[in-house]
């Protein structure tokens, strides 16, 4: 009784303690070794592993670092495989072949053998965990009782995996990339939209851009003026959210794919898309991001300022961009394309700026290409047509040699000097005494201009010095600037007027459409002549040319050239009448039903005209004309178009038409006179029959031309105008 007590003691004592054992919580100190309480364990042995994931790292100890929530593939390597077993994990490190049963175990599986001593798992590891430990399943056996149980692989380093958590939830770690990418490239392109700004630009844009543009750099303004201090924030700015997006998307994903990805996004994204948009609108991107930039220069201030301070000490004050005359004029050249300025503008600002840069010398007219009056001429016909044709305001006067410039004529001196009165035109100059402007050929031009506003002259003198080494300085006059020459260089245009010959006075180019001048030196010899042939002035001469050419369409250049009219108003076809009261008869220049093949002009004096069946009786003084209808049928005259050029021009030395040596006499007497006008000859038979009667009253000059020397006026301007257009064109060769 004794002995059997004694065991069933034994019995339950070894139960109460194998019951209480397993029902320990998990200490080290509380759990035993399987292997000394069970009498079997058929459990596989796991003496190392491998993970096969590229995201799977081993750390400086040894141990594997895995990323949390994404399946992972273990290659195991042990003994007993065969089995099948399933594998744990847990939290809780022990030695090796402890119990685990009473741990908690997250992520069992079962694994697949692939050899009895190599076998495969895949699994995946949450991120409750930092550090986890292998625990795999078995049977044990122990007094005859067969059971399952899991076994501790022990907490050594290599059999220990390291769970890498997510630093945030992916949707959130994915929006915070964006965002960084975004400040990235918003960093970049200020750095370089903000930077290339400088205060004068800005200050130019501000005062002449669009209205947009002015506020836009008047919000910049304030920033850009710390320059050093906007450049320190936009760049540790811009490194740091590089930084950030670095380390999320690391942890996003791992190894050649965060490379690529983060220097892609950072290239592209971040640096070459913002740079190209700032370079072009950043004016605009750094306007409506001004309050963001505030936000990083206080966030950046413990960095940003103290750097900043000492780069503007050992830099100095920020200058910016300053262009000189030829950066300037070079940069509006290359632009002109693109700024909307006109060619013209850009040649004007281009002179303006080479203003001071020129020298007289080399826009002065040449001394022998000036138009210059000595000091002994006369202001006769001839003289004030020469001034009239060379159309020149102002005319310097010598005295001995060209180069002895002792006065100055203006044109409008000329306004009451009769040219009949034949005055000395040293009289005029010494009237007026115009100051002249001497400078020298080496004086730049603003100097020029600056004694041209004082309003003296518009007209200086240039005078090169001449250096003898044996001598004293001589001066020497070798040419003249005007104010146009000046002007002609701020404008880079060549002025033509209308008496211009020469489109450059550096070149020498001749002008090759020059307004026709007219040239009234047929006139100046009409009042030199006899009176017996002339009795009209030569200014008289000319009035009546003007009238004729301007108020008679018969002598329209159509009909009959320029040239040729000149050359018929200095004939013999002015005449003088003075009434005969015992003849009445001999002073009617035309009469009622006579006909009559000559035009008349009439030019001083008085005639009465008496009109139709009712004797109308008027007075008519100079400048008023008979008989133009005559005239008006010379040109009528249809054989007189259809005859042969070549044969007018082989009569064109014939005196018929040498209009040089007209034969044309005049009258001896009044009673010649008026037989002459009686009688009419010309190979057309031109002529009509006035219904009207003109009568000299009182002394009177008239012009008459017959209806013969018409003709061959006529007949030579045909003459010429066929020569002209066989002419080369000499300028075009």
């Amino acid at each position: 009784i004794k002995s059997l007590l004694l065991f069933a003691l034994l019995v339950f004592l070894n139960k109460t303690f194998i019951c209480n054992s397993l029902k320990a919580e998990s200490s080290p100190s509380l759990l035993i070794e399987l292997s000394k309480i069970s009498d079997r364990v058929d459990v596989a042995e796991i003496n190392g592993f491998r993970v096969e994931n590229e995201e799977a790292k081993i750390s400086s100890d040894d141990h594997y670092v895995v990323p949390a929530d994404k399946r992972i593939n273990i290659r195991l390597f042990g003994d007993f495989f065969n089995l099948n077993p399933r594998i744990g994990f847990t939290n809780i490190p022990l030695t090796r072949n402890s119990d685990c049963n009473e741990l908690e175990k997250i992520a069992i599986t079962r694994i697949r053998a692939v050899t009895d001593k190599i076998a495969v798992a895949s699994v995946e590891l949450p991120s409750i965990y930092d550090r986890l430990y292998i625990c795999v399943d078995g049977n044990m056996t122990r007094n005859g009782v067969t059971y399952a149980a899991w076994v501790h692989q022990g907490s050594d380093s290599w059999m220990t995996i390291e769970v890498k958590k997510r630093l945030m939830p992916i949707p959130v770690q994915i929006s915070l990339i964006v965002l960084c990418l975004l400040l990235c490239s918003l960093f970049s392109g200020l750095n370089l939209g903000l930077m290339a700004l400088d205060l004068n630009e800005l200050q130019v844009i501000s005062s002449c851009g669009t209205d947009a543009e002015k506020r836009y750099a008047k919000m910049i303004k304030p920033v850009r003026k710390h320059g050093n201090y906007l450049l320190c924030t936009l760049l540790f700015s811009n490194v740091l959210v590089n930084s950030i997006q670095t380390v999320l998307l690391e942890n996003l994903t791992s190894g050649l794919i965060a490379v690529i990805g983060s220097t892609l996004s950072i290239v592209i994204i971040g640096e070459i898309i913002p740079q190209s948009i700032c370079s072009r609108h950043g004016l605009a991107v750094g306007a409506n991001t001004i309050y963001l930039t505030y936000f990083f220069m206080i966030l950046t201030f413990p960095m940003s300022l103290p750097i900043s301070l000492i780069l503007d000490k050992i830099l100095g004050k920020e200058i910016g961009n300053v262009y000189d005359r030829e950066r300037l004029t070079e940069y509006l050249r290359v632009t002109k394309d693109y700024n909307k300025i006109e060619m013209d503008e850009v040649n004007i600002i281009k002179g303006a700026l080479r203003f001071k840069k020129i020298k007289v010398s080399e826009v002065m007219t040449n001394l022998e290409d000036v138009f210059m009056l000595p000091h002994n001429a006369i202001l006769d016909f001839h003289t004030m047509s020469e001034i009239q044709k060379r159309g020149f305001s102002r005319i310097p006067i010598y005295e001995g040699e060209r180069k002895n410039i002792i006065a100055l004529l203006f044109a409008r001196d000329l306004a009451f000097v009769d040219p009949d009165d034949k005055i000395p035109l040293k009289m005029v100059t010494n009237f007026y005494k115009h100051p002249l402007i001497y400078v020298f050929d080496d004086v730049t031009l603003d100097i020029v201009l600056n004694e041209f506003k004082e309003g003296r002259s518009h007209l200086a003198i240039v005078r090169k010095i001449y250096l003898d080494t044996d001598s004293d300085p001589r001066y020497e006059v070798i040419g003249i600037v005007t104010l146009e020459d000046v002007i002609e260089e701020v404008l880079q245009v060549e002025i033509m007027d209308e008496t211009d010959t020469l489109t450059d006075n550096r070149r020498k180019m001749r002008r090759k459409e020059v307004q026709a001048k007219l040239d009234f030196s047929d006139f100046a010899g009409i009042s030199e002549q006899e009176l017996s042939q002339y009795v009209v002035s030569s200014q008289l001469a000319f009035a009546a040319y003007q009238y004729i050419l301007t108020s008679v369409k018969e002598f329209n250049s159509v009909y009959v050239s320029n040239n040729i009219l000149r050359r018929v108003m200095a004939q013999k076809i002015y005449f003088q009448h003075i009434p005969d009261e015992s003849d009445r008869e001999s002073n009617f220049l035309y009469k009622i039903g006579e006909p009559a093949d000559y035009f008349i002009l009439i030019l001083e004096g008085k005639v009465r005209v008496t009109i139709g069946k009712e004797q109308l009786v008027f007075d008519c003084g100079p400048f008023n004309h008979f008989g133009a209808s005559v005239l008006s049928q010379v040109i009528e005259q249809k054989d007189f178009y259809l005859q042969n050029i070549d044969s007018t021009l082989a009569i064109m030395n014939d005196t018929c038409i040498n209009l040089d040596n007209m034969n044309i006499e005049k009258p001896r007497s009044e009673e010649t006179l008026v037989s002459n006008h009686k009688s009419f000859t010309g190979p057309f038979n031109s002529h009509f029959v006035p219904d009207f009667s003109v009568e000299v009253v009182d002394t009177t000059t008239y012009m008459k031309i017959t209806s013969s020397i018409f003709e061959q006026a006529l007949k030579a301007s045909m003459i010429e105008k066929e020569s002209e257009k066989k002419k080369p064109d000499y300028q075009n060769l």
